[in-house]
């Protein structure tokens, strides 16, 4: 699912096509479509948008809640007003100015008013299907020197660029309240990648005539904004805020992933798609994301647990000297066997490998033999073995070859 949806998505927002003579991207073609469809109406669209935006704080109450809200809220109220002018062609000279009321409307209040509902069913299949959280996971190592964040800040960085900026604050605000982010970090993403989308820039570079280059401004604009950030992390004001956590939450840091980056990728991305079907069946999406943030802790923990484990793992190969004739032979054959067994255990396939084994470790190191017969096994043990070897041999039992031999 990751790889069919992500595809759609990726191609609606990033491959150009040519329509009627005019070269764009699909998303920009299917928008153009529904504004055709629409004709003259498209402006009683807008207003309805706006009005809707006007009422809603209102209605909900949320206009009292702080002086932000207050003073956005009746912005929005003078916006209605002036927007209802245009539609209904009634009002002072300079805003009925062609170049002024009449530009906004058709220019940038219809155009965004059909791209972010329309543009937002395809961002979900970008960044809802577990596109971002693979990719994210193999940009850990270069977020803490180069952006001072920590590694799962990929994942909202990409996503808030790429997809919604309100929503990477929204996210961002409830990593920092939760502890999984610091001051300072959550400020460094908000003002460093969370400050433009990908829709928006689709509208920017429409009215400026630009998407017939539109993926040489696209990634143009994230090289630079990335870029920037690199170096606003370094100076004030971001470089002066307490790198401290949001009070009373207990900070949460992550754990590197050291080893078998692909197959934590992996789990990320499936986490992500069960997550969207949790949210589906109503768990909220900031719940969602907690939990894809609790199963990649839990996850991680468990990794570093088998890794300590196996360092307290070892496989014992014999092979008994009539095995296949002669002395020689037979080393050979129980050497190719061992060997054989360990690309099994531990080689790549669609299942995670069963466990790893360090063969290096084995008395004589990487130049050793991979198998002994009983008798060498004995004299080792005999020899050279130490306390703990002989510790380790009360839970060893026999997996495979002859049981008579293990024994």
């Amino acid at each position: 699912r990751m790889i069919v949806y992500s595809a759609i998505g990726i191609v609606m927002f990033f491959v150009p096509v040519t329509i009627n003579g005019a070269s764009s991207i699909p998303l920009d073609h299917l928008v153009t479509w529904v504004r055709g469809l629409l004709g003259p109406a498209d402006r009683w669209v807008g207003l309805a948008i706006i009005d809707a935006g006007a009422v809603y704080p209102f209605a909900s109450g949320r206009w009292r809640t702080s002086t932000t809200r207050t003073v956005f809220a009746l912005l929005a109220v003078l916006g209605l007003v002036a927007s209802a002018m245009v539609v209904f062609g009634v009002g002072p000279s300079w805003i009925l100015d062609k170049s002024i009321g009449p530009f906004l409307m058709d220019k940038l209040v219809v155009p965004v008013g059909l791209i972010v509902p329309i543009g937002g069913v395809f961002l979900a299949l970008v960044i809802g299907y577990g596109l971002m959280e693979f990719v994210g996971v193999y940009l850990r190592p270069a977020m803490r020197p180069i952006w001072r964040v920590p590694g799962r800040a990929a994942v909202d960085a990409v996503a808030s660029f790429v997809g919604s900026y309100a929503l990477g604050l929204l996210l961002t605000n409830r990593m920092y309240t939760g502890g999984r982010y610091t001051a300072r970090e959550a400020a460094i993403i908000a003002a460093g990648f969370s400050t433009v989308s990908a829709t928006f820039m689709v509208i920017v570079a429409k009215t400026l005539g630009l998407m017939d280059i539109w993926l040489w401004y696209f990634f143009g604009t994230l090289v630079v904004t990335f870029a920037v950030t690199a170096i606003t992390v370094r100076i004030p004001p971001l470089s002066r805020i307490p790198d401290e956590v949001y009070p009373g939450a207990v900070h949460s840091p992550e754990l590197a992933v050291t080893r078998d980056r692909f197959r934590v990728a992996r789990r990320a991305a499936e986490q992500t798609l069960r997550s969207a079907g949790e949210a589906a069946a109503g768990l909220a999406p900031e719940a969602a994301r907690e939990a894809l943030e609790r199963a990649e802790t839990e996850r991680a923990a468990l990794d570093q647990a088998a890794k300590d484990l196996a360092a307290d793992r070892r496989r014992l190969t014999a092979a008994e000297k009539t095995l296949a004739g002669a002395d020689e032979t037979a080393a050979a054959l129980a050497a190719e066997l061992a060997a054989g067994i360990g690309r099994v255990s531990q080689g790549a396939a669609p299942e995670p490998g069963l466990w790893e084994v360090d063969a290096n470790l084995r008395p004589e190191g990487k130049d050793g033999a991979l198998s002994r017969t009983v008798e060498s096994h004995a004299e080792y043990y005999r020899r050279w073995a130490h306390g703990w070897e002989f510790q380790a041999l009360l839970k060893a039992r026999p997996i495979a070859g002859s049981p008579q031999l293990g024994e």
